[in-house]
């Protein structure tokens, strides 16, 4: 494996330019989908570290603009808002992966 050495400056625009993604984050305990930018994530989770707190929101899809990330949430809310109203025991854990699997596709065949 080659190590590739970029100028800091170089660096710091890359890593500020991937701050300004959106992120899609699902929790499963609340049967909900939170959208936000990567640089409010990161800001959270290391506060959340610091407090050594536990957060249930898990990211299921990066894109590069809140229309993207909107229509991504879109897709799915449908089954989310059907399993949402199951008891938790009983949601289709499987069919809700499976969807968000179906839908990250979707978005990426639009992007293309």
């Amino acid at each position: 494996m080659q190590v590739v050495s970029l100028p800091v400056e170089r660096a710091m625009r890359t890593m500020n330019a991937a701050m300004k993604l959106f992120v899609v984050e699902y929790s499963v305990r609340e049967n909900a989908v939170m959208i936000r930018t990567l640089e409010n994530v990161v800001k959270d989770n290391v506060r959340n570290v610091k407090k050594a707190l536990s957060k249930d929101y898990l990211p299921v899809g990066i894109f590069n603009s809140r229309d993207e990330a909107d229509r991504f949430h879109a897709t799915i809310n449908l089954v989310l808002a059907e399993e949402g109203e199951l008891p938790f025991e009983t949601r289709d854990w499987h069919r809700i992966g499976e969807c968000l699997e179906q839908a990250l596709q979707a978005c990426m065949r639009i992007s293309d």
